[in-house]
């Protein structure tokens, strides 16, 4: 599939060499946004202290959360690449980006965490 920026349409939005066999088009995020953002919850992204903490996380209540923020105080604290996305995902995430790519270009999807934002190094 080759990919062209919209920049050369009349609507900015529409690109016409993301149009798939079909004829539909897929539409660009106004704003300059990812076409698609792939995320999971933090405590299945983390990976300080092995996987303790995501199990610890998965069966404790969430009021003995301090316990954990005592011992790992750092745990929420994330890496992420130079573009601000995620840089480890759950495998499960990484084997859909995977599938995914065989029908969108890498530059239209994003891994990120689940804070909303893409972190800026």
């Amino acid at each position: 599939m080759f990919v062209q920026t919209a920049t050369g349409t009349k609507d900015l939005h529409h690109n016409p060499a993301l149009e798939d066999a079909t004829g539909s088009a897929r539409y660009a995020p106004a704003g300059g946004g990812k076409l698609i953002v792939l995320t999971a919850p933090l405590t299945e992204s983390i990976d300080h202290a092995g996987y303790f903490i995501q199990m610890a996380l998965a069966s404790l209540p969430q009021w003995l959360e301090f316990v954990l923020d005592r011992k790992y105080p750092k745990w929420r604290q994330v890496e992420h690449n130079e573009d601000g996305s995620a840089r480890y995902m759950p495998a499960g995430v990484r084997v859909l980006e995977k599938s995914l790519l065989r029908e969108y270009a890498a530059d239209e999807m994003v891994a990120c965490f689940p804070d909303g934002q893409i972190h800026r190094t």
